[in-house]
């Protein structure tokens, strides 16, 4: 199941930071990368967890992308199951 939600986020990480951000990659997962920072979601590939990493020129920066993140998957989540 991780997997499956880590595949579809990227169009919900799109949608939602819609322009937001400078760069997409989905080699390793979903990242997106920002003027200030960068958020990644991958499945890990040793436990049942889908992980989440952020980095912000800031700390506010970098909790706002996380718990937006968290919000996402969470949705994505429910829909899958």
């Amino acid at each position: 199941m991780k997997a499956k939600v880590v595949t579809a986020i990227g169009d919900v990480l799109r949608d939602a930071f819609n322009g937001c951000f400078t760069d997409f990659s989905n080699v390793d997962g979903v990242r997106l990368a920002f003027k200030n920072g960068w958020l990644l979601i991958r499945a890990s590939g040793t436990e049942p967890l889908i992980r989440i990493t952020v980095e912000g020129e800031s700390e506010l920066v970098a909790k706002d992308l996380m718990c937006k993140a968290i919000v996402l998957i969470k949705r994505q989540i429910e829909g899958t199951l």
